[in-house]
C-alpha cells in the first residue's frame, strides 16, 4: 500500500493529546521506559490550551464518587500527587478545605450520602454543627433549621498555569520525549497488535506501538477511529464566574475556605455555584450552561 506523506515518525508510545492528563502520562511513561521513544502529539500550536487550565482550579478530595469506582479510587490518590508535585516545584496552591452546607433541610439525607461516601473513599471528612461550621467560616451562611454539614480539609486550590508550566518544563528536559504541536489525529490506516499506523492533521504519518487517548474534548472522536464509544455522544457544558481582585476586597470580606452547596441531585454532574478564592483574586460561580463544542468559550 502506497502512502504519501509529508513525513513519517516511529515511536513506541505515542500520547494524542498535550493537556494536563497526556503531558503527566508522557511524562511517566519516559520514566518507567528510559529506552522507549515516547511521542506527544497535541493539535493546536501549544499545549494546555484547554480544559487543563480552564477548569474551577479545585483539586477536589473524592468524597462525590460510588466507593469502588475509578474516580473515588483517583481523586483521592490524585489530590495528594498533584500537590506533592506543586509543592516539589515551588507551585502556589492552598489547602484552605471546602465546607458542603445544605440549602434545607430536605437536603440532610444527601448529607448524609457524601459524608459516607468520603470515609468509603478515603477522604478525610467530618460532620460538623452549626458552631463548628462558624469557627471554621464566620462568612458562612446556614438555613434556619440547619443541623449538619461536611468539612473536608483535603481540597484545595492551586494556581493551573504553574503546573502547565512545570510539567513543559519537565519534558523538555527528558531526552526520550518528543513534543509534536500543531498536529492531531486525523485518520487510522491500520493497526495489528504489534504497530498502529495513522495519519495527522498535517498529513504527517504515525507509526507507534502503543497509543494513548488523552484528547480531553477530542476524545471520543479519537475513540471512534477505534471503533470504541460509538454509542456514546459528547455534551459539552461551559461556566461563567464572577471574579474580583483580591485588592478590590477587604481580607475580612473574603471566606477562608471553599463553600459549596450540597449538589442539586444524586446524578447531577454539576456541583453548584459556589466560591473560591485564588492567590489573587477571588470568584463565585460557575455558572452550567449549553456549550456548541468543546472550545467554545466566548
Amino acid at each position: 500500500m502506497s502512502i504519501s506523506a509529508k513525513k513519517i515518525l516511529r515511536s513506541d508510545y505515542c500520547v494524542v493529546g498535550g493537556g494536563v492528563i497526556g503531558s503527566s502520562i508522557a511524562r511517566a511513561l519516559a520514566k518507567k521506559h528510559p529506552q522507549s521513544k515516547i511521542l506527544l502529539l497535541e493539535k493546536d500550536n501549544d499545549t494546555f490550551l484547554h480544559n487543563s487550565t480552564k477548569n474551577s482550579a479545585v483539586l477536589h478530595a473524592g468524597m462525590y464518587y460510588k466507593p469502588g469506582s475509578m474516580k473515588a479510587k483517583l481523586c483521592p490518590r490524585g489530590n495528594s500527587m498533584l500537590k506533592a508535585y506543586m509543592k516539589e516545584k515551588g507551585v502556589w496552591f492552598n489547602e484552605c478545605g471546602k465546607l458542603i452546607l445544605p440549602k434545607h433541610e430536605r437536603e440532610d439525607p444527601i448529607v448524609e450520602k457524601i459524608y459516607k461516601q468520603g470515609l468509603a473513599n478515603g477522604v478525610r471528612v467530618g460532620l460538623v454543627d452549626e458552631q463548628q461550621c462558624k469557627r471554621i467560616e464566620p462568612l458562612a451562611r446556614t438555613h434556619p433549621n440547619f443541623q449538619r454539614g461536611i468539612f473536608c480539609p483535603d481540597t484545595a486550590v492551586g494556581d493551573l498555569y504553574g503546573v502547565a508550566s512545570a510539567l513543559k518544563s519537565d519534558l523538555l528536559k527528558i531526552e526520550n520525549v518528543e513534543v509534536m504541536t500543531g498536529a492531531g489525529f486525523d485518520q487510522l490506516i491500520d493497526q495489528d497488535k504489534n504497530k498502529i499506523r495513522f495519519r495527522t492533521s498535517n498529513d504527517d504519518i504515525i507509526e507507534t506501538g502503543q497509543l494513548v487517548n488523552s484528547a480531553g474534548y477530542g476524545c471520543l472522536e479519537v475513540a471512534n477511529k477505534f471503533g470504541v464509544g460509538t454509542d456514546l455522544e459528547m455534551i459539552y457544558l461551559k461556566g461563567y464566574y464572577l471574579k474580583a481582585a483580591r485588592s478590590e476586597l477587604r481580607p475580612e470580606d473574603i471566606p477562608k475556605v471553599l463553600i459549596y452547596p450540597i449538589p442539586p441531585t444524586e446524578t447531577n454532574i454539576f456541583l453548584g455555584v459556589h466560591t473560591t478564592q485564588m492567590q489573587h483574586y477571588y470568584k463565585l460561580g460557575p455558572t452550567a450552561i449549553p456549550g456548541l463544542s468543546g472550545t467554545h468559550y466566548g
